[in-house]
């Protein structure tokens, strides 16, 4: 197939499906059309059939790391002040409702789980009605990572964020009276409000960022940083 006949193929293919599609349920379909049609790869699609026919017991793509994994909700309430982030273990399947980060380091759980990466995604997600909508190509893939700082962030404040959630499980599961219920649920709570604190001022610290600064600020020295890293990509080609 040339390019002027997958130029027709494309506006056929786009006529075709403007306005129309049940996203669940025929995203395969647009996928195979696309690829069959446009790009005119039949031999690619019948391959990937024969081979996923072998093993009819299996999915047909195995994405699961064989590492623990940091999790993103894909949609997080717009009243949250930190998106829950949380690492889970290699045996948990991750379903489309969320993004996983395989190999991730306590480093990189500071620093998603910081202000200065939510005040970011603030900005920068999609919105699902009104709730934040996190998208790996738009808020992740561009998210402009501190240049120092690794060796003082994640660890304290994973820990005390663990042993917060360990605390918050063990209190409800095992307390009786409901006034104790709440007063182990609200000193659970501060002492992971706190640790998340404690994290901002490293997070911010090691951006060269003062505490004083306003969220605003933080944007505006966000898009610096990600202009100037982008400059210096560019410059590599």
């Amino acid at each position: 197939m040339n390019i002027i006949q997958q130029q027709k193929e494309a506006r056929l293919f786009a006529d075709e499906w403007q306005g129309k599609g049940y996203e669940k349920g025929e995203t395969q379909k647009f996928w195979l059309e696309l690829i069959q049609k446009v790009l005119g790869n039949i031999d690619y699609v019948a391959c990937w059939y024969k081979k996923a026919a072998e093993t009819p017991y299996l999915f047909g793509e195995i994405r699961q790391p064989d590492t623990d994994m940091l999790v993103v909700p894909k949609v997080s309430s717009e009243t949250r002040r930190y998106i829950p982030i949380s690492f889970v273990s290699k045996e948990t399947i991750i379903n489309g409702s969320a993004l996983l980060i395989p190999n991730a380091t306590l480093y990189a759980f500071g620093v998603l789980i910081s202000n200065v990466h939510n005040a970011w995604m603030r900005v920068v997600a999609g919105r699902l009605e009104t709730r934040y909508q996190y998208s790996a190509n738009i808020v992740y893939n561009n998210f402009p990572w501190p240049f120092s700082g690794r060796s003082v962030l994640g660890n304290s404040v994973a820990e005390k964020n663990f042993s917060g959630r360990s605390v918050l499980g063990n209190s409800v599961a095992e307390k009786n009276s409901t006034a104790e219920k709440i007063a182990r649920i609200s000193q659970t709570a501060q002492a992971i409000l706190d640790a998340h604190q404690d994290n901002d001022r490293a997070v911010m610290a090691a951006y060269g960022f003062s505490t004083k600064m306003t969220e605003s600020e933080c944007i505006a020295e966000l898009f610096k940083l990600y202009q100037k890293l982008t400059l210096i990509e560019n410059n590599k080609f």
